[in-house]
């Protein structure tokens, strides 16, 4: 697994910092210590490697209810076992016995064949016996295209097994108000519809008002938590954006019920790092919102819909934040 320099990845920026993009939890990734190699390495596994960006997971548990999370696992759509299992360390940092054991202990819950410790610079790779519990020292992993298929125990087709989800909206429940009119909930499934939609919104970079809609991150299934009041645990849909200074974020959009009230709202959140910012939240039982939002949808096409709510958002987020710096200034004078 090569590892690259910082300066042939995908790199963005906001302010000062810098950040890759994490398409695993649709979020920017502040580029420090042990996320510069892991960056590397899942670069590597998609761009060389072959593998697709679905099977690629950061930051996962091992399995379903387990507490340790490892830094990437490799594994297909409804597989039981991962296929492989990458420890990263910080750059420079010796691999000692005990980060082999840690990473042995990941690879043995996640019943992973292959596993790999790498520091960025020096890479160690085994094969994995889960039966005689012996560890088999290999040049490299498989790519994409060598895999065999008894690797995975439960597929004889991997071209079936990467394609398994097809996206259909049963797969992401919408959650409603329970005081939402019938118009409301209509118009709320006409939004759900589109935001969980398994095709992309943007097959290529889009300029919008001066912003660059980058990339369509598709529908997420990763919790965000509570964000305005909505549990975004699923069914949101995540775009990158560069500004017209070229400043990046998140820009994710969901249809939920506020845990505070009865009603149901668009939520359109703008997020650089772990942090969500909630800049808009459209009630749809409110007959004015739900007008605006009617005429949007009915005289918009889907991708326009999306971009001018999204830039509309960041200009929200950056307003309030220029009115708290212009605050802040007047009571230190």
């Amino acid at each position: 697994m090569a590892i690259k320099n910082c300066d042939e990845c995908p790199i963005y920026r906001c302010g000062r910092r810098r950040y890759w993009l994490d398409r695993s939890r649709q979020r920017l990734v502040r580029l420090v210590d042990e996320e510069k190699v892991r960056h590397h390495a899942v670069s590597a596994i998609a761009q060389e490697y072959g593998y697709p960006s679905s099977w690629i997971h950061t930051e996962i548990p091992v399995q379903d209810g387990d507490r340790r999370r490892a830094d990437i696992l490799v594994k297909a759509e409804g597989a039981q076992c991962a296929l492989i299992v990458i420890e990263c360390k910080k750059r420079g940092i010796e691999l000692t016995a005990a980060h082999k054991k840690q990473v042995l202990d990941y690879c043995h819950a996640a019943g992973s064949p292959y596993m790999v410790l790498t520091n960025g610079r020096d890479k160690r790779v085994w094969i994995v016996d889960h039966d005689s519990h012996r560890l088999t020292p290999v040049g490299d992993v498989p790519s994409f295209h060598e895999l065999n298929e008894s690797y995975l125990n439960h597929a004889t087709d991997l071209r079936t097994l990467v394609c398994e989800n097809d996206g259909s909206d049963d797969a992401y429940p919408i959650a409603t108000g329970i005081g939402s009119g019938s118009a409301a909930l209509d118009l709320a499934r006409s939004i759900h519809e589109r935001i969980t939609a398994s095709s992309s919104v943007f097959a290529e970079p889009c300029k919008w008002r001066n912003y660059t809609i980058v990339e369509d991150m598709g529908v997420g299934a990763r919790s965000l938590g509570r964000i305005r009041g909505c549990w975004w645990n699923q069914g949101y849909r995540s775009f990158l954006v560069l500004s017209p200074e070229g400043n990046a974020c998140v820009v994710r959009f969901k249809v939920g019920a506020h845990d505070r009230d009865s009603y149901t709202y668009l939520y359109v959140a703008v997020s650089v790092g772990a942090r969500n910012h909630c800049t808009l939240a459209m009630c749809l039982d409110d007959p004015i919102q739900a007008e605006i939002l009617e005429e949007l949808m009915n005289n918009r096409s889907e991708h326009e819909f999306f971009a001018d709510m999204a830039v509309d958002a960041i200009e929200r987020r950056d307003s309030r934040s220029r009115r708290w710096t212009h605050s802040r200034s007047l009571k230190r004078s």
